[in-house]
């Protein structure tokens, strides 16, 4: 669920996103719930989105997940980072593909790749589909190939 809220928040489809961190949510996901404050704070809910980091705050069990700071929009964008890359070095597959995605968007390809290839032994069938496409991007058909 985040990460599909996550490519339709990338795309600026923030309607979309919502609904999908919502349903996150309501599993309680913290990760969801940190999703969904970005969200509403993008669309311009100071209040509501502080609530729900909050709330983010209190389900966190793993500590990895810190709710974001009150900064300018580039140092909220570095602090996502820093966040998907704690998560991705600790494990979480979703993690290891929004970094990549992230990574890849920024030109960053060899590392996204890696990140892709790291999701994949958790069998995280998003990474290997972003994974086919930067190969096939970076023509290496032959490695893009299903086997």
């Amino acid at each position: 669920m985040n990460f599909v809220g996550f490519g339709l928040q990338e795309s600026g489809d923030l309607d979309q996103a919502e609904s999908w961190y919502r349903k996150s949510v309501a599993t309680g996901d913290s990760l969801g719930t940190q999703l969904l404050a970005s969200v509403i704070r993008a669309k311009g809910d100071e209040v509501a989105a502080d609530a729900m980091l909050r709330e983010s705050a209190i389900m966190r069990l793993d500590g990895m997940r810190a709710p974001m700071s009150e900064a300018p929009e580039e140092s909220k964008e570095a602090e996502f980072e820093k966040i998907r890359r704690r998560g991705a070095e600790f494990g979480d597959s979703v993690q290891m593909v929004a970094l990549g995605i992230k990574l890849q968007k920024r030109g960053d390809l060899d590392e996204a790749e890696s990140w892709f290839r790291k999701s994949i032994d958790d069998t995280n069938v998003h990474g290997m589909s972003f994974l086919a496409s930067l190969l096939r991007e970076a023509s290496k058909l032959e490695e893009a190939e299903i086997r």
